[in-house]
């Protein structure tokens, strides 16, 4: 019987430590949270504060800030039209791959935007394997492929029929293309 009562009040014990530790930290989470003030049905107005940019590795901080026509100072709504304007704009220039522009703060009437980016992969360098040394210079003179460009599936497939076009030309009726992406 006491073996019976010393585990009933183990397990008590453990459960209520249990439950009221993980209520401290969900309640600590929702402090933290600067969008849990937000209501989607009625969007506020806000002073743009502030806009911070991570994820750039080539892009200028202040050139992808203009691109989005968000200015510190603006009124906007929060919710609201210019935030998916903004990265409808970015995604329109094709320097980006994936945009999300998050609430990094709120403080009165002024808000503070954090827009997360990837840039696009750009060309480092290429090479061919499987021809000989004397036909890649002309082949390369033939291309319109120039290092630091944006890689997107448009180019790749474009250099592939540049090179099929440029073999069958030279009358290798069976040639094949196959392009590798690096790291």
């Amino acid at each position: 019987m006491i073996r019976v009562l010393i585990i009933f009040f183990l397990v008590l014990l453990f459960s209520e430590n249990g439950f009221s530790q993980f209520r401290r930290s969900r309640d600590r989470a929702v402090e933290t949270n600067p969008t849990s003030d937000l209501n989607y049905a009625n969007p506020a107005e806000y002073y743009l504060g502030g806009i911070d940019i991570t994820g750039l590795n080539i892009l200028d901080k202040n050139a992808i800030i203009s691109l989005t026509g968000l200015r510190v100072g603006d009124k906007i709504k929060v919710p609201g039209d210019q935030i998916s304007g903004a990265i409808r704009k970015l995604w329109n220039h094709g320097l980006v791959g994936d945009v999300t522009i998050k609430i990094e703060k709120i403080e009165g009437d002024n808000i503070f935007l954090m827009i997360e980016l990837s840039e696009r992969a750009r060309l480092t360098d290429y090479y061919f394997v499987g021809i000989s040394n004397s036909r890649q210079g002309p082949l390369k003179e033939e291309l319109t492929v120039t290092r630091g460009k944006i890689v997107n599936e448009a180019m790749i497939r474009n250099t592939e029929l540049s090179v099929l076009k440029y073999f069958r030309k030279k009358g290798f009726l069976n040639t094949t293309v196959k392009t590798f992406k690096g790291s």
